[in-house]
């Protein structure tokens, strides 16, 4: 389950608190679960780099 907030953590240790405007789930031609996860305008796609983790916030 995905909250209204997730927090993104990073390989150097950093830490970002996003809200969440909404979630899409969906499976792919190969059967594996795709999630979408809209963050809103203000966020741009490289917040989440490559070895980053995406952890739901419950508040």
């Amino acid at each position: 389950m995905i909250g209204n907030k997730i927090l993104i953590k990073y390989a150097n240790q950093n830490e970002m608190v996003l809200s969440v405007s909404s979630v899409q789930i969906s499976t792919s031609m190969a059967e594996k679960k795709n999630i979408g996860i809209r963050i809103g305008k203000l966020a741009s796609p490289d917040l989440v780099q490559v070895g980053a983790s995406i952890y739901s916030l419950e508040h």
